[in-house]
């Protein structure tokens, strides 16, 4: 009987700090003034016969501008691979 109680309790006050560490949690995610958007830079990467756009964003080989093809090999030929 007292070994019931105590696994109650327990159940209890586990159940209770749940619920307050998830409403701590959602006030915080509510004040998103301090984010700010980075901003998006593309570099072109000419080595050996390549020549390719890379981003900070995880986009490559398309030319950033107009978003065509952006890896051409061989360099200087104007003959880019194909992509979906």
């Amino acid at each position: 009987m007292k070994t019931r109680r105590i696994l109650i309790l327990i159940s209890l006050t586990m159940l209770a700090s749940a619920f307050v560490s998830t409403s701590l949690n959602n006030e915080r995610s509510h004040d998103e003034s301090h984010l700010y958007p980075a901003p998006v830079d593309s570099k072109k990467l000419d080595i050996n016969n390549i020549s390719t756009w890379f981003t900070n964003i995880g986009s490559f080989n398309r030319e950033p501008v107009t978003g065509n093809q952006g890896f051409e090999w061989p360099k200087g030929t104007n003959h880019f691979a194909r992509y979906v």
